[in-house]
């Protein structure tokens, strides 16, 4: 069993280690602060914290609940799936009795309870009882359970398939994934899970048209697919619908609530009889604690329609106490392993610590404190709570279940004082014991530490960076008593000197006369450091090699590190496994090939390791070439099935081979770094050529010959380490191994002398010449220069001279065909084990060498001095050696499973964890609800989720078995969200979780759900219409004007189904009696109207502009325009091709159906089949986030590879098929304006302002993007992070075709508020980036990329289809999406500065949250310019696409607004914080601006209008 003591330890130690060796400092006083710092407790990690629950009580079995006539007897035929004679949790049994009852029921039991068989169980039991009475079952369909997304589908139809084995029960899951016809249905089940199909699972849609299931399994998005399509009527044919289960209910909330509330009223009304309902069940286990059971039963009414009688919870079992207990001794908690389970039960139970703990405990608590509290050692504390859990009473029932929890969070920089008493603080400091506070970086390769800030010249102080991506922010290297000249290699730049004065920050440069009064006794001596332009790369200037980083941990490699540390320390008697969650669907698809890509490289050198102290004789004695090492470190992973495929049986040895040359030539690359096996001082990489050239080196410059080899042994290690190494011809490395070992899968290659031409890939043996004829002066002349006392030009004559040498006795190779590239081989190195002998550290930068000229240090900045070090000393306390010493070199295989994951492959990888096959999913939410994994103990969060109920979903998914403590662990990455909860980890923990709620009085989605009966109805009487879901007779023909006939004939059969559909409070509102809602849809300002009205005008004019282009003779704008019209209308009948418009989507996107809160614009990211075959991926996205995740040139990670966009998706045969329209920034107001077609001037929408100037091309990308064709474009992923180019900015147009609903002004003595509210008003998200685009192929860069901001770019490129494309020319376009929505804008009579007003918005939107008891995720926000850019209103619309009606609320009384701004006042005045926190302005989805909220400047501005 999982001991949580052993593995939170060995989780932190291991973090603590990785810190202070990947971030190690070469002053021990500082290294010494640094470690201190992270073995605080609390510092970087919290806990672990013991959350204990109660065992849940057992009732009656199903055998006795036969036998007292509650429960069929066919249970005994026909339900084997279930254990008969197993009590039943008191829960389950209450959950049967209930529905037995005829009650509507609530189940909300903990994760892990036994929530299916709360429905399944009687619903089952229901349906037998039908048999029985009748002798048979008919088909049709008694129950519909829903489930919110697929993965829960897949894992609870596993237990549907064990129940009804030999049943005549029928059931059937109809969703996305479910084909067409019966044959297809059976040969894709028989290839996801290798058997046939039961008899009674119906397995395509054709087959439960045919022969409709008994259960129904379905989401509630294809529910409402089925209930508009007429072909699916008969799925519910002959149904007798009993009941409808709601699986994962507290996810109906706000706007979704609503929808899903009318969705299941319309479904009872069309599939039951008046008068009659079926039972409702609605499951969860974060709906609310007891206190919350009003809130929970009015959230059931109002989703249901219905009153419900119970809800049912979880019984906890109370052990009975004994007459007596003792306290057991710690030999008698440490022998409770060795005893039997079942005699433990009356040992743990009659202790005195059992029942001391739980008193204690009754909320989560840390071990430290437990024990604290007890006088218990944490050891002994695992130990007997371990006992407790593997122990069960007479029934089963453990003891005790207990839960751990441990949080680690990211490093927020390290803050040090600059003179004695020395100072560390790994917490954002400005002020340490009295001294200034600097933020500092250390040297990646020297360990030398430099201050960072940002030189205010206004105050002439070093201030604080504001974040760690301040543009603002300098280096200063601290200047160290042995320092050489620092003057820059390349550029030969002298060095910039400063002073800072420790005490007050004041910095100037050297020899300023305007310093502070302090400067005397404070001043510290700096270097400042220059950073690249190109790469933001800050270089060392007192090693030249390294670079100089500060003290944050990307979340990839720590959280690797984290995740390695929880994988290496489970038991290895188990199947090793976790769950891994990242929120970001992006996130979670890299963190899978990364961390896969990071357990091979350990692996390769933990097999080194392994093969160098097997062979330490040996090798300590004499070298082996590295040929024979890699031999044998390919038979050790051969053996070990080291770098086995998944699923794949092939011969291992050519892969472990590679593997082999792969992990030798790595070390060799990186020996200078920290983590490396050579500064650990456990292998020495060397040339052997050398030894032939020491003799005649060493008699001219009078030198051993071992001083002569040791010299040009540190000259030949330059090469190396650059990279111009190359493997043996027999064992070649591709393009993904030379990504994995140089981070770049180009060769590294050698030249002579660089000319400037060539790329960084290629490094100069000799210093370039200067224009004056002087060359530059580079490391390798430094060092001779150093070592021989000799003159620069001395150096350079010996360096060309051994450059020669090298090439004439072939040390040197050249690639074929590249006379100029030159490498050294690998076979050429010899491999050895250092000893104490052999092996020396740098006195001042801390480098480990077996280099040793002279006793100086190896590198030539550096003036220290070599002393003797054993390996032992070295490994002491290293994470990195720890790592490597372990002899476990099985392979790791993690998956990842997000929604872009293709469907089968999701399943297949659900499956192969299932069965321990695949160490760790990657999952962003699609494993956060209600899958069962009994066996798994063990989640990590890669962030703090966005509330408690998400937290327990997801820890709950770990401890599934009763008899097992379940441990999750937390990183609370680099955001205020994260590390304000991992200050306060127990609010995440046990959080308030409040009830779902919403209101169902919302006319505008009730609206459209009332369109949908009417519109299905229409439907089911003209199928020719719906014309398989084709839009073309509805649009081009005559079916719209069919509808409208219909709707005004008031079809009775229509008003009686909203009858019994719509709640009776908003009959009068929405005119149910009287049809005054077909006005509403078809009327001259009718939703639906206008939008074919739209399309309509759209096919006229086009049709308009071919007459006028084929008159005046302009036949190629003829047939452009031709073109667009065809693509346009899309009919089949006018011969416009096979496209068709999708006849549902053109409804939702135009708000005549419900649209449930999805996305109704999704995009796509096709892969390009010419060079991805597999097509494993399905890359969607809202088309609000695809117009910058998508854009030409961005890179997106899914299953393992990194994908680019290359293309705007368009008709192959067509020419810029695009929906185009115009913006343009007003010149007078910044305002941005828009028109959909071709305008040369047009007045301002906000200031009136003529606009003649500066309109710009948008396309709508609602095609989606394609990847590009170059074998670049698709590569595998792990070696580095997708690159994200674009951002998109939400902007509010102000749409001149908007339904204004009215103005109001509110009155605040000598303030006012005026409010605009409108419908169907425009919002656009606009891509910030400008791109060169073929209006032939749709090819496209942005001019960033390009580096041409020319309006014409020519550029020769290729179609997505691999053939040259016929045109060169690119235009600029923008990339937009305009959404429609429901908007109030509020213009204040008062102003402030940008973050005063975006506080105010926060302010509004939470506390229009709370006063209208509504979602805040339905409603949302952004700033806008009245008039000219300096008075800001407020925009705020509701998210929901298409509007939900929610934010005109506050519009329509006075006295709702007064509500709003008195508790927005509240809100940010009644905070005790500065300047905001998450009790008042922020919240997890504003964490972009967490830094100018400021809830002080908001309450002031609110305020003057309470």
């Amino acid at each position: 069993m999982l001991n949580p003591v052993i593995l939170s330890r060995a989780i932190k130690d291991t973090f603590a280690d990785y810190v202070a060796t990947t971030l190690s400092i070469a002053d021990e006083r500082y290294a010494s602060l640094l470690k201190n710092e992270l073995s605080r407790d609390g510092i970087i990690s919290k806990g672990p914290y013991l959350e204990l629950g109660d065992a849940y009580k057992t009732g009656a079995t199903i055998r006795e609940l036969i036998a007292e006539g509650v429960m069929s007897p066919l249970f005994e035929r026909y339900g084997q799936g279930f254990k008969l004679s197993r009590p039943l949790y008191v829960h389950q049994e209450k959950a049967v009795r209930a529905v037995a009852n005829g009650d509507n029921m609530i189940v909300t039991t903990g994760t892990g309870s036994g929530k299916t068989e709360c429905f399944l169980l009687p619903i089952v039991n229901a349906l037998l009882k039908e048999q029985e009475a009748e002798g048979h079952l008919d088909d049709g369909v008694r129950a519909i359970i829903i489930y919110p997304m697929n993965a829960l589908i897949n894992d609870q139809v596993k237990r549907l398939r064990e129940i009804f084995v030999d049943s005549d029960i029928t059931f059937g899951v109809y969703n996305g994934n479910t084909e067409q016809n019966e044959k297809d249905g059976k040969q894709k089940y028989h290839r996801t899970y290798g058997f046939d199909p039961m008899p009674n699972e119906r397995v395509s849609r054709d087959a439960m048209r045919e022969k409709p299931p008994h259960i129904l399994i379905t989401n509630y998005s294809m529910l409402e697919y089925m209930c508009i399509r007429p072909n699916d009527d008969a799925v519910f044919r002959n149904a007798k619908l009993r009941f409808v289960v709601l699986d994962e209910a507290h996810i109906y909330k706000g706007a979704t609530g609503i929808e899903a509330s009318m969705l299941v009223r319309r479904v009872e009304t069309r599939l039951t009889n008046e008068g009659k309902s079926p039972q409702y069940i609605l499951t969860s286990a974060t709906l609310g604690d007891e206190s919350n059971n009003k809130q929970i039963f009015a959230f059931g009414e109002r989703l249901c329609g219905h009153v419900f009688q119970s809800i049912i919870r979880s019984m906890p079992i109370k052990h009975g106490v004994p007459e007596s207990t003792r306290a057991l001794s710690s030999a008698e908690i440490a022998a409770l392993i060795s005893i039997p389970d079942e005699k433990l039960f009356d040992i743990c139970n009659g202790s005195t610590q059992y029942h001391e703990i739980r008193a204690i405990a009754n909320e989560p608590l840390t071990l430290v404190e437990i024990a604290e509290n007890t006088g218990i050692s944490e050891d002994e504390l695992v130990a007997f709570i371990a006992a407790c859990i593997r122990t069960a009473n007479g029934n089963g029932v453990p003891l005790v279940r207990a839960r751990y929890h441990l949080f680690v969070r990211a490093l927020e920089g390290a803050y040090i004082t600059l003179t004695p008493p020395y100072s560390m603080s790994l917490t954002p400091e400005t002020e340490i014991d009295g001294q200034m506070a600097f933020e500092c970086a250390t040297c990646t390769d020297c360990g030398r530490i430099a201050i960072i800030g940002v030189n205010d010249k206004k105050s002439g102080k070093l201030k604080l960076p504001e974040n760690s991506t301040d543009p603002n922010t300098e280096y200063f290297l601290l200047d160290d008593e042995e320092d050489g000249d620092m003057t820059d290699d390349e550029t030969e730049t002298p060095p910039d000197e400063y002073l800072v004065c420790a005490k007050c920050g004041t910095i100037k440069h050297k020899g300023d006369k305007n310093i502070c009064p302090c400067m005397d006794e404070f001043g510290v001596n700096v270097t400042k450091t220059q950073k690249s332009k190109e790469s933001g790369m800050v270089r060392c200037p007192a090693c030249s090699y390294g670079e100089l980083r500060r003290f944050y941990l990307g979340s990839e490699a720590a959280t690797a590190v984290l995740a390695t540390a929880l994988y290496e320390n489970m038991p290895s008697e188990e199947i090793r496994q976790f769950l891994c969650f990242s929120d970001s669907r992006g996130d979670a698809a890299f963190f899978a090939p990364y961390m896969e890509r990071t357990y091979k490289d350990f692996l390769r050198r933990r097999g080194i390791w392994y093969v160098a102290e097997q062979h330490r004789e040996e090798l300590q004695r004499e070298p082996w070439t590295l040929g024979t090492f890699a031999d044998e470190l390919a038979r050790y992973f051969d053996v070990h099935k080291t770098f086995a495929v998944l699923g794949k049986n092939e011969t291992l040895a050519p892969i472990s081979r590679r593997n082999a040359w792969i992990a030798l030539i790595s070390e060799m690359y990186a020996a200078r770094r920290p983590s490396s096996l050579s500064s650990l001082g456990a292998v020495s990489i060397m040339p052997t050529c050398n030894a032939q050239f020491a003799p005649a080196f060493a008699e001219k410059y009078g030198l051993t010959e071992e001083e002569a080899k040791t010299l040009l042994d540190l000259l030949l290690m330059d090469v190396v380490f650059h990279g111009a190494i190359q493997e043996p011809s027999k064992t070649p490395l591709d393009g993904e191994d030379l990504e994995m070992i140089f981070y770049s899968s180009v060769r590294k290659l050698l030249a002579r002398c660089k000319t400037g031409k060539e790329s960084a890939n290629v490094m100069g043996w000799l210093p370039r010449t200067q224009k004056n004829g002087r060359f530059y002066i580079n490391g390798r002349l430094r060092r001779l220069v150093s070592a021989l006392g000799i003159t620069e030009d001395e150096a350079y004559k010996i360096a060309e001279e051994y450059f020669v040498l090298l090439a004439e006795n072939n040390v040197l190779k050249t690639l074929k065909g590249r006379g100029d590239g030159r490498f050294l081989s690998a076979e050429d190195f010899v491999i050895s084990v250092p000893s104490e002998s052999n092996l020396y550290v740098c006195e001042t930068c801390s480098r480990v060498t077996t280099m040793n000229f002279k006793n100086r240090c190896a590198y030539p900045r550096c003036s220290g001095k070599l002393v003797a070090v054993s390996p032992e000393t070295l490994q002491a306390d290293n994470h990195y050696a720890g790592l490597y010493s372990k002899d476990d070199l099985g392979p790791f295989y993690i998956r990842e499973h997000t929604a872009q994951i293709e469907k089968d492959n999701a399943r297949r990888y659900q499956e192969q964890f299932l069965k321990g096959e695949v160490n760790a999913l990657s999952c962003s939410t699609t494993f956060e609800m209600g899958v069962d994994i009994g066996s798994l103990e063990s989640i990590f969060l890669r962030n703090t989720p966005p509330s408690p109920a998400n937290y327990v979903q997801r820890a709950g998914r770990a401890g599934r078995d009763l008899r097992s403590a379940a441990f999750a662990l937390t990183y609370a990455k680099l955001s205020s969200h994260d590390i304000t909860f991992f200050g306060r980890p127990t609010d995440m923990i046990s959080g308030k979780i409040k009830a779902p709620a919403f209101e169902i009085r919302n006319v505008k989605i009730v609206l459209r759900h009332i369109y949908a009966v009417a519109i299905s109805r229409f439907f089911s009487q003209n199928t020719d219409v719906y014309n398989g879901n084709d839009a073309d007779i509805f649009l081009n023909g005559n079916g719209y004007e069919r509808l409208c006939e219909f709707l005004n004939t008031n079809p009775t059969v229509v008003k009686e189904y909203l009858h019994r559909c719509v709640p009776e409070e908003l009959f009068d509102v929405l005119g149910v009696d009287t049809f005054s809602w077909v006005e509403q849809l078809i009327g001259e300002d009718g939703t639906l109207a206008i939008a074919v009205n739209d399309f309509c005008d759209l096919t006229a004019w086009l049709a308009e502009q071919i007459d006028i282009a084929a008159k005046e003779q302009r036949y190629q704008d003829a047939a452009r325009f031709e073109r667009l019209l065809k693509d346009h209308r899309r009919s089949t009948t006018a011969g416009d091709g096979h496209k068709k418009t999708d006849l549902i989507n053109f409804l939702v996107r135009s708000g005549a159906l419900p649209k449930y809160g999805f996305p109704v614009d999704v995009v796509e990211l096709k892969p390009n089949s010419l060079n991805d075959t597999k097509q494993n991926v399905e890359l969607q996205r809202d088309l609000q986030l695809g117009i910058s995740e998508y854009a030409p040139g961005a890179e997106v990670v899914a299953d393992g590879n990194i994908y680019r966009s290359r293309y705007i998706a368009k008709d192959r045969r067509k020419t810029a098929d695009w929906e185009i329209y115009y913006t343009a920034e007003c010149p007078q107001c910044q305002i941005i304006n828009f028109n959909k077609k071709p305008v040369d001037s047009a007045s301002c929408v906000a200031c009136g302002a003529t606009i003649d100037s500066g309109w710009k091309k948008n396309i709508e990308p609602r095609k989606g993007f394609v990847v590009g064709n170059d074998p670049n474009d698709i590569v595998p992923a792990g070696s580095r992070k997708p690159r994200k180019y674009h951002r998109g900015d939400i902007i509010y147009l102000g749409d001149t075709e908007r339904h204004e609903l009215g103005l109001s002004t509110f009155h605040f003595g000598e303030h006012q508020v005026v409010l605009q509210s409108t419908s169907n008003d425009s919002l656009m998200i606009s891509c910030d980036t400008e791109f060169n685009v073929c209006n032939y192929c749709g090819y496209a860069k942005s001019r960033k990329e390009s580096k041409n901001y020319n309006f014409v770019v020519e550029e020769k490129h290729k179609t997505s289809y691999g053939r040259e494309c016929s045109n060169t020319k690119l235009y600029p376009h923008k990339l937009s999406h305009i959404f429609k929505t429901d908007v109030v804008q509020l213009m204040f009579s008062d102003n402030a500065d940008f973050g005063t007003m975006l506080s105010v918005m926060y302010a509004l939107l939470r506390a229009t949250s709370q006063v209208l008891d509504i979602e805040s995720t339905d409603i949302s926000g952004c700033l806008y310019a009245a008039s000219g850019n300096v008075q800001y209103s407020i925009i705020l619309y509701d998210s929901v696409p298409g509007g939900a009606g929610h934010i005109h609320r506050i519009a329509v009384e006075e006295s709702v607004f007064q509500s709003v701004i008195q508790k927005a006042y509240e809100i940010c005045s009644k905070c005790e914080c500065s300047p905001s926190c998450y009790k008042c302005l922020r919240d997890y989805y504003n964490q972009d601006w967490h830094r100018v909220l400021n809830r002080i400047e908001a309450a002031g501005f609110l305020k003057m209008y309470l």
